[in-house]
């Protein structure tokens, strides 16, 4: 499930060439996963 969330994440940042919030994005669902 984490890795097809990131790798979903990697797609979207390549896309919309916008790491920083892709990144952000990425680490809040993570907690919210382990959480």
């Amino acid at each position: 499930m984490v890795w097809g969330i990131s790798y979903i994440i990697l797609i979207s940042s390549s896309t919309l060439k916008n790491t920083n919030f892709v990144s952000f994005v990425s680490f809040y669902t993570l907690v919210l996963y382990i959480i």
